[in-house]
């Protein structure tokens, strides 16, 4: 099916289940060119991811990218470092939302 699929899309995305309890990753990575490892914020330990990849080297060698997901963004500025733009973002935010957004928001 992937080797199908190749030969159709640019890319294919696979959602897998979580690295550590099941196998799925492993199997898949003869298959596939890379791996985006997807944790959550304030959920998935950091120890844990390290020692997850630390004992599949065959995946984790094929991670091209990471997603961190459900980020609190007004404690995620607690975490930025001096001079970082993350503190910023309840202040300056409403420049980045659509204009039409932003009259509602500001009528209401």
């Amino acid at each position: 099916f992937i080797e199908n699929a190749k030969e159709t899309f640019e890319y294919i995305v696979v959602d897998l289940p979580p690295l550590g309890p099941v196998v799925d990753a492993k199997a898949f990575a003869p298959l596939v060119d890379g791996f985006v490892l997807v944790t959550e914020w304030g959920r998935t330990p950091r120890a844990m991811v390290r020692s997850m990849l630390e004992s599949e080297p065959y995946v984790a060698n094929k991670i091209v990218g990471a997603v961190l997901n459900k980020v609190d963004l007004k404690k995620l500025a607690k975490y930025g470092s001096f001079g970082a733009s993350e503190k910023f973002f309840d202040k300056y935010s409403s420049y980045y939302l659509d204009k039409s957004e932003a009259r509602s928001k500001a009528a209401v």
